[in-house]
């Protein structure tokens, strides 16, 4: 299992006491409780959804506004009593904000769904007996970008937005994971620990070309053992934001989109790591996760503000 799998259990590991999950589209700015798991998506409108754990251990998906304010619940379990359900993680807003695709667990199987941006009219889009996972909107949202195992390993795929077209783009012993879209639909950049000349299974940032399938490695120079994760386009397609901990803890790095002039946002940085970030659409803030919590901050790492809060913070 590669080094990257076991830090995001430091994003992911927190069973939290919640209340007030009693269906779709409840306000939920009473449940005390925001255990964030992995990456949080931003909407046109500045909304940002993102999954959190309940007091039973399962996640759901909520939307909030930067600010902290309006929290709503979107998903809930299924009443079937099954403990290995989730009611949603993985949340992905469609372009234009009125939708978003989520990952749901049922009987232990996870598949893909969509629902509006109220948590209604859920639809499924993945039936297959294996994971799919990860989902993430083309930019004109005709297409989705997803993880499945079901060929043995994590490979990433496309479909069309009703879940048809079930398309294989990558397909190696690697381990593919956190598909991301440029601007243009051309490009898909993905994390991968495919070994390149280090032949050291590090999580390197990759770019597939979906036109000629050429699968380039965009972080190849970066230390042996080090791990880079979770990309995310700029809106303009000239950078890329990842997570990176090569300085020890998992940080926030930018970098062009061709993987040249990699910086650490150092004023960003806490000995808490940092990781899956994700641009808003204006280009000028992303959110990211930090100690199980939301945040967000400036293109350049500063202004950073918490949207969330556990129970243990002020």
């Amino acid at each position: 299992m590669n080094q990257i799998r076991g830090t995001l259990a430091l994003f992911a590991a927190a069973v939290l006491v919640t209340a007030g999950l009693s269906g779709c589209g409840d306000n939920a700015a009473t449940i005390p409780l925001q255990a964030v798991s992995e990456r949080a998506s931003p909407s046109v409108d500045n909304l940002i959804a993102y999954a959190a754990f309940g007091g039973t251990g399962q996640l759901f998906v909520f939307s909030i506004r930067p600010d902290g304010s309006g929290n709503v619940l979107l998903t809930r379990l299924d009443a079937d009593g099954d403990i290995r359900n989730d009611g949603g993680f993985h949340p992905s807003w469609r372009p234009e904000g009125d939708a978003i695709v989520f990952v749901r667990t049922d009987a232990g199987n996870r598949d893909i769904f969509r629902m509006d941006d109220r948590g209604g009219n859920v639809t499924q889009l993945t039936t297959d007996p294996n994971s799919d996972m990860q989902p993430c909107y083309s930019p004109d949202g005709s297409k989705i970008a997803f993880v499945s195992n079901r060929f043995g390993t994590n490979d990433i795929f496309i479909m069309d937005a009703d879940g048809s077209n079930q398309t294989q783009i990558t397909s190696s012993p690697a381990d593919d994971q956190w598909p991301c879209f440029d601007p243009t639909g051309q490009f898909i950049a993905y994390q991968s620990t495919a070994e390149e000349d280090d032949q050291v299974e590090d999580t390197d940032i990759w770019r597939v070309d979906l036109n000629t399938g050429v699968q380039t490695d965009l972080t190849d120079e970066s230390p042996d053992s080090s791990n880079q994760g979770a990309p995310s386009w700029s809106p303009d397609g000239a950078k890329m934001l990842y997570h990176d901990d090569r300085a020890g803890d998992f940080d926030i790095w930018v970098m062009d989109s061709n993987g040249a002039n990699q910086q650490q946002l150092e004023r960003i940085a806490e000995p808490l790591s940092e990781g899956f970030p994700a641009w808003f659409g204006d280009g000028n803030r992303f959110a990211f996760v930090r100690a199980r919590a939301v945040w967000t901050a400036a293109s350049d790492g500063t202004d950073v503000r918490q949207v969330t809060r556990s129970a243990a913070s002020p």
